[in-house]
């Protein structure tokens, strides 16, 4: 048999509660909590994620909508984890303090002069949605209350009352009268404002949290941030979050550590006549396939960590190779053939994998090299200057060979190590102006998709135009520590990066 004193527990919420305001509503005891912002920032959604992380009783009180209606829009809060949560529509229980009033002038001046009957003053001058809440409260089961929203329902309360005289309760002392009175229970009273700059009750409550929504790149992205929480160590103050599946997803900081060495490409469904898998169903659903004989562009900003291009990119090297392709690659100058053969190692033998793969360098350490020194290459200069299409195919030679024709292939060329290993070459024809057109002409009717990877801000010459071109024009953002990507071409919304379970390829999560 449960202890009905036994307080309820945030373990595994739904993914996307900040462990910050997990933390503030494992406080005990009485913890008032605010969360603001404007409409549409996102605050029933949060409040009704965080209801679904807690493990006791949820009182729901909205002054909008029905109970009908609530779970018509929120179909999984008819049981959170088998509880029923409790949905009050607080225009069933609407009085005015007109109301109040005539209710305590009919108790009696003895009565209201009692000093033992201070609280049934205190209940009356509630709002009579509350009032129903109070009274549908277990003793001793701790109980979240959600109130969605406060203010419209204080406004109907102190409806001016017709005549002359007018009670003396402001604003500030029902408010005060709502925390006093609740703070007798024990409970997680969140409540909901509709506005995005501070109030009073930001100094009463323990807990503020501000809803906002910010434009990013021509994008609506919402942010969470927390100026208070009292009793709680705030490790990061701020969170954009998503609204996707009708839950509240914060997001995170995301940095892999170490290598990426457990990249798992999903299977295509069906193949499709003219389009390279791109290796994971997420990129699919998101951007689609690549189509053959045209050339895309990812583009990261500088900060963006290089082991997340990689892990955009691997799954697509992975499949194109299961699948009998082949790969031209051009990496990043920090990323030694060693770490790509780390990633790819899992599905190949060595002696297989050199008939597969074409890593280009403009030098080569032997120490960062491996056991595929085969599969590795460095482009020599050039007996004469070449036309910038043949330039191109030099470099896409592996792929581009007529034995190589029989499975669809795939080169992945970094800009900043492409420039490099040009110059080097001697192919001085291939400049910033001709290599979109290049790369269009080398892989026309070919069986082969080319991916550019640049950084935004890079000196290289290479891919300041390329994105004109591109049949597909990806943009990698890193902000406050976290990962967007979207769609330049096709157009699509943010989405926001996080690792998948059971391995290092990365999930997109639409950002709603």
């Amino acid at each position: 048999m449960s202890d009905p004193d036994r307080s309820p527990t945030l373990g595994s919420p739904p993914k996307g509660i900040p462990v910050e305001l997990m933390d503030f509503a494992a406080l005990p005891g009485f913890q008032p909590l605010l969360i603001r912002g404007p409409p549409g920032a996102g605050k029933t959604t949060l409040a009704l994620t965080l209801a679904e992380a807690w493990s006791g009783p949820v009182v729901f009180v909205s002054t909008r909508v029905s109970r009908d209606e609530m779970l018509q829009e929120f179909p999984h809060l008819r049981f959170l984890g088998g509880r029923e949560i409790t949905i009050i529509d607080g225009r069933e229980h609407e009085i005015t303090m007109e109301q109040s009033e005539r209710a305590l002038s009919g108790l009696g001046a003895a009565l209201l002069t009692d000093p033992g009957q201070g609280a049934v003053r205190d209940f009356l001058y509630l709002p009579g949605p509350l009032q129903e809440t109070m009274s549908r409260l277990v003793p001793g089961h701790r109980t979240m209350v959600i109130v969605d929203s406060w203010e419209p329902m204080l406004d109907a309360f102190l409806a001016p009352i017709r005549g002359p005289e007018r009670p003396p309760v402001t604003r500030a002392e029902v408010e005060r009268l709502l925390l006093s009175m609740f703070a007798r229970e024990n409970i997680v009273l969140c409540l909901l404002l509709e506005r995005p700059d501070p109030s009073p009750l930001d100094y009463l409550v323990n807990g503020v949290v501000v809803a906002d929504r910010e434009d990013q790149e021509g994008e609506l992205v919402r942010w969470m941030h927390f100026p208070k929480f009292r009793n709680v160590a705030i490790r990061h103050d701020r969170y954009p979050f998503s609204l996707y599946g009708k839950r509240a997803a914060a997001i995170v900081t995301y940095r892999p550590a170490g290598r990426i060495d457990q990249i798992r490409p999903d299977p295509e469904p069906s193949p499709e006549p003219g389009w390279l898998w791109p290796g994971t169903q997420s990129f699919a659903s998101a951007f689609g396939r690549l189509p053959f004989g045209k050339f895309s562009l990812l583009e990261a900003d500088d900060d963006v960590p290089e082991e997340i291009v990689s892990s955009l990119l691997d799954p697509m090297m992975l499949h194109t190779m299961l699948n009998g392709g082949r790969v031209a690659y051009v990496p990043f100058p920090l990323r030694s053939p060693a770490e790509v053969w780390a990633a790819h190692h899992p599905y190949f033998r060595a002696g297989d994998y050199v008939h597969r793969m074409r890593i280009l360098r403009s030098v080569v350490n032997p120490n960062h090299v491996g056991d595929i020194v085969e599969a590795v290459a460095v482009l020599g200069p050039s007996p004469t200057d070449l036309s910038p299409r043949d330039a191109v195919r030099r470099v896409l030679d592996f792929v581009v060979q007529k034995e190589a024709s029989a499975h669809p292939s795939l080169g992945v060329l970094s800009t900043i190590a492409l420039e490099s290993i040009v110059r080097q070459g001697g192919m001085d024809s291939l400049t910033s102006t001709t290599l979109a057109t290049a790369l269009q002409d080398a892989i026309e009717d070919l069986r082969v998709h080319v991916v550019m990877s640049r950084r935004s801000s890079s000196k290289s010459p290479f891919g300041e135009q390329l994105g004109l071109s591109a049949a597909m024009y990806l943009r990698l953002v890193y902000k406050h520590g976290r990962l967007f990507l979207r769609g330049v071409r096709p157009y699509t919304g943010y989405f926001y990066l996080k690792p998948r379970e059971g391995d290092l390829a990365i999930e997109f999560v639409p950002v709603v």
